[in-house]
């Protein structure tokens, strides 16, 4: 009997010896345990950050006041406060401003009336926010004085008693800095960009004299009949303003996001998986190579439980020694994610805030589980053999294939059914985007289990085509694929996987841009645009007589204008209004008409509105009815739907109507855009520069060509996917190392098999290039065969996923140079991985290789 020690030891000696497969091995179910941790951590840090930002000024408030107006009276805050008290009711400013040292990024004031009674204490108290005594004194007292974060100050390299200058509307104003919000908790960390000033000093900044952004109202204590009544009241008194619970624009905002996070986390999931497929081929491959080993020690005495456990407590051991370095790898590679993520949502969504970086011991012990589960997974089979398999069926390769070949029209009939049963799912059943990812993972995971028998259908076309053109020895290669299938499944199931999630990504992403190119061509036509810089929730706008300065410019025909506004509604959070002129800057592409064959937007008549398709998708049950209720300057108005069109400026919500009807509702004279072109033999150089200056230098505006915007728009989608991207090569970096070692640890095992091939006369540049051969097949063939499962998966991204996550319908891409690069991308992968065998093996000695013979 052979003591446990020396048992451990024989082990330790194997990895020893193998250090380049033993390092693989490890890295293989590292990277596999970072990207869950990666993934994790952005996931969990961007809604974090998400949620500070939209509960940061509306604190412990239950409902707000908004005006579908620029603005609320300040008329109306006076008449609540007769009905409410002091304590209940808060008027708020809270609108965009720039800095002088960073002019390109947006903070927000924040302005509240220090005179009210307790709404200073009510306000920090609401948010948690601790101040000192001295600072809430000068912040009454010092003209302009403002509390800012402890990152501002520090961003600013100011103390506190410092001043910095403050950008809106063109005017600079000085502003000292009386008190500081220490980061103590997450409410403080949402004020990072944010300034607090009184009410009055806010209200000059920003143009908003005898106005409000919002007011906050406390109405706990409230009855529902009490809250009827107040509503009432403003809707009587101020049709233009009405009142909405603090949580649902929240709550709206949420939806938008959760849909983003769900497709991240099922993008990490396809990761995962791939990830799981690497580590247990990576484990698998080195417990294989053993099989000889645990023969022999069978045969000298070692007993089969003997063996069981050993190879167990390798798994465990490997398992946890790369989930800890994987730990490791995932939170810097989480940094980085965070960041991307972060900027993908501030993109889509306009979150504001500081984005937080915190580790959730739940992401590393659920990515630690996962890795040594895998690697556990891995073992269970090869460690069953040792304990069941008599010593001399556990040395022959042949008996291992021959009895997984025997379950290969199993494994293809359970695949068949789990692809169907998938692409039903998707396709054909609930509109439940988990049901969907659901059906996804089933037609992965029931395509992983037909390449058995497609593995042996495409090596016997290669066997049989490549005889007339190949030397024996590439036949070799070629016979090797098919004759040893059970080695060869799991390596060319992990390529598969892998390079099938890039080739869908790539798709994805290709299809998505082509579409919004073809969208950008044919809804903006113009040759110049001029729009205002603030934000639609600012509700800012160019004065109307620029209009007519600017089309007595020569050269300058065709000219039309546009208003957006921002609505903030209970039943559908936030929305863009825009009202259009008869010759618009934009060209809405209505891709259904509710009214009748409703497709043209000069048939847009009365109380009509225009849908974004994002919108419809969104609120289909709650718009069957063909209308729906918008708050105006009038109040509640109800709306008959025309039709949907095609719009992926934002997945809010946009509604568009004419512009008449919209000064009807509205009584709004400020343009947000204007479009002309330019008449043929007029440089548009000129026509820029004359425009330039007929608009006054108050305007934040932006004047771009049709290029210029094009160009932002596709830098704004680049940013939006750099994380799909980062995925994509991040699925294709973990298959790569994965797929590295199985493939280093599959070729080492042949050494017997050379080294008769060696004995027999074959030389060492044959054997080389044997090896590249057979590394290549397994490559070429995994490219090929992750063709059709990548064009299925990026077929439910493109058409299923996509629409049911953003309500965005997409153009279906597919380019022979797509379908090229999986399989170069998949060949190259192989290829590589045989060069450290060739090298091995062209130093090998004969009488060593083949001493069991």
């Amino acid at each position: 009997m052979i003591p446990k020690k020396s048992l451990f030891k024989i082990s330790f000696n194997h990895y020893l010896k193998h250090k380049i497969q033993s390092i693989l091995l490890i890295l293989g179910i590292s990277l596999g345990v970072a990207v869950i941790v990666a993934i994790d951590i952005a996931n969990i840090n961007a809604r974090k950050s998400f949620d500070k930002s939209l509960r940061s000024i509306s604190g412990k408030t239950t409902h707000n006041i908004y005006s579908s107006t620029a603005g609320l009276s300040e008329d109306l805050y006076f008449s609540l406060r007769k009905i409410l008290g002091y304590k209940n009711i808060i008027p708020i400013i809270e609108e965009p401003v720039y800095l002088k040292q960073f002019p390109a990024q947006q903070f927000k004031i924040i302005g509240i009336d220090p005179f009210s009674e307790n709404s200073l204490l009510s306000f920090f108290g609401s948010h948690d926010i601790r101040l000192d005594s001295r600072s809430f004194e000068l912040f009454l007292t010092e003209p302009n004085g403002a509390i800012i974060s402890d990152q501002l100050l520090s961003k600013l390299d100011l103390q506190l008693g410092g001043s910095f200058f403050l950008n809106s509307n063109s005017t600079q104003r000085e502003i000292k800095i009386v008190g500081v919000i220490e980061s103590g908790n997450q409410d403080t960390l949402a004020f990072s960009n944010k300034i607090l000033v009184d009410i009055a000093t806010a209200q000059e900044l920003v143009d908003y004299k005898g106005r409000l952004s919002r007011i906050d109202l406390n109405l706990k204590s409230y009855s529902k009949d009490k809250i009827d009544e107040i509503k009432n009241f403003i809707n009587s008194k101020y049709p233009e303003s009405y009142l909405i619970r603090s949580d649902a624009v929240a709550k709206q905002s949420k939806k938008l996001t959760k849909s983003f996070e769900l497709n991240l986390t099922a993008l990490s999931l396809m990761t995962l998986l791939i990830a799981f497929f690497l580590i247990y081929n990576s484990f698998n491959y080195s417990l294989v190579v053993r099989r000889p080993l645990f023969s022999i020690l069978r045969s000298i005495g070692v007993t089969s439980k003997e063996i069981f456990y050993l190879i167990l407590t390798e798994a465990l051991i490997i398992g946890a020694v790369s989930s800890v370095i994987g730990l490791a790898l995932g939170i810097i590679l989480g940094e980085f994610s965070v960041r991307l993520v972060s900027n993908t949502l501030s993109n889509i969504y306009s979150v504001f805030g500081q984005t937080t970086f915190e580790i959730s011991p739940l992401s590393l012990l659920k990515a630690v589980a996962i890795g040594i589960t895998a690697v556990f997974s891995a073992a269970i089979i090869p460690s069953l053999e040792a304990r069941f398999i008599g010593p001399v069926s556990l040395s022959s390769r042949s008996y291992f294939n021959l009895s997984f070949m025997r379950f290969v029209p199993y494994l293809f009939l359970t695949g068949a059914f789990m692809v169907s049963l998938g692409l039903y799912i998707t396709v054909f059943s609930v509109s439940s985007i988990q049901i969907t990812f659901i059906g996804l993972f089933f037609i992965i995971i029931g395509y992983t289990l037909l390449l058995p028998a497609l593995m042996v259908i495409l090596g016997r076309i290669l066997n049989r085509f490549a005889r007339p053109f190949l030397g024996k020895i590439y036949l070799i290669a070629c016979r090797n694929y098919t004759g040893s299938i059970d080695k060869n499944y799991i390596a060319t199931a992990s390529l598969t996987i892998a390079v099938a999630v890039f080739l869908s990504m790539t798709v994805l992403i290709e299809s998505f841009r082509s579409t919004l190119t073809l969208w950008l061509e044919n809804t903006f036509a113009s040759d110049v645009f001029i729009s205002v810089t603030d934000r639609p929730s600012e509700n800012k706008g160019l004065d109307f007589s620029l209009l007519q300065k600017i089309n007595s410019i020569d050269g300058v025909k065709n000219i039309g204008y546009s208003r957006k506004i921002e609505l903030i509604t209970d039943g559908y959070g936030k929305l863009n209004l825009i009202a259009l002129s008869e010759n618009p800057p934009i060209n809405p592409q209505i891709i259904s008409g509710l009214i009748g064959d409703f497709k043209d937007l000069d048939r847009l008549e009365g109380d009509t509105v225009l849908l974004s398709e994002s919108f419809n998708n969104r609120y289909k049950e709650r718009l069957k009815d063909g209308y729906l209720f918008i708050p105006t300057k009038k109040g509640k108005h109800r709306f008959i739907i025309a039709g949907v069109f095609s719009d992926f400026a934002t997945q809010r919500g946009t509604l568009i109507v004419k512009h008449d009807l919209f000064q009807k509702f509205w009584d709004d004279n400020k343009i947000t855009s204007i479009s002309l072109d330019v008449s043929p033999g007029f440089e548009i150089g000129n026509i820029l520069r004359n425009i330039r200056s007929k608009i006054p230098e108050s305007y934040n505006y932006r004047l771009s060509t049709n290029r210029d915007l094009k160009e932002s728009a596709h830098k704004i989608f680049n940013q939006t996917f750099a994380i799909t991207n980062a995925m994509r090569i991040i699925a294709f970096l973990v298959a790569f190392f994965g797929i590295l070692g199985a493939l280093v640890a599959l070729e080492l095992s042949r050494k017997k098999e050379i080294g008769v091939l060696r004995s027999l006369g074959v030389k060492v540049s044959e054997v080389k290039n044997l090896i590249f051969f057979e590394t290549g097949i397994i490559g070429l063939l995994s490219g090929i065969l992750s063709i059709p499962l990548g064009l299925i998966m990026a077929y439910i991204l493109v058409n299923v996923i996509s629409l049911k996550s953003f309500g965005w319908t997409i153009g279906f891409l597919i380019k022979p140079i797509y379908l090229i690069e999986a399989v170069f991308i998949s060949l190259l992968a192989a290829m590589l991985a045989g060069i450290y065998p060739s090298k091995v093996f062209s130093k090998i000695r004969i009488s060593e290789a083949i001493r069991e013979e």
